[in-house]
């Protein structure tokens, strides 16, 4: 090989590198920026009621790897986004029923959660 050729390579590769490290920073920026939206939402209930009377929801977490058993567990509530290839929640229906805990116990990343 000769030094032009190394270069050339060399190049790639640190060019490589680096878009990969900022995409790595910009999913770091986008979980955190996520996590401090779901503890505002968390602060944001009603402290005046008891834990009972508290409001649930069920929420996928940036953690989800795409792997469809909430899906397909509990279809009235979770479905699969092309988009972003992540489950969303569908529906807050019925979140108590077993399909749900079962969705919540399979999870193999736990990233589904009632809050």
């Amino acid at each position: 090989m000769n030094k032009q050729t190394i270069l050339i390579v060399s190049l790639v590769f640190l060019n490589l590198l680096s878009s990969c490290t900022s995409v790595n920073n910009a999913k770091e920026q986008d979980s955190k920026q996520e996590q401090a939206t779901i503890k505002d939402s968390k602060k944001t209930k009603n402290l005046s009621k008891s834990n009972d009377d508290w409001i649930k929801e069920l929420i996928i977490d940036e953690k989800c790897i795409w792997c469809t058993k909430c899906a397909r567990i509990a279809p009235d509530n979770f479905a699969m986004d092309f988009s972003t290839l992540k489950a969303v929640v569908i529906s807050q229906k019925n979140m108590l029923s077993q399909e749900v805990s079962s969705s919540i116990q399979v999870c193999p990343v736990d990233s589904i959660h009632i809050v």
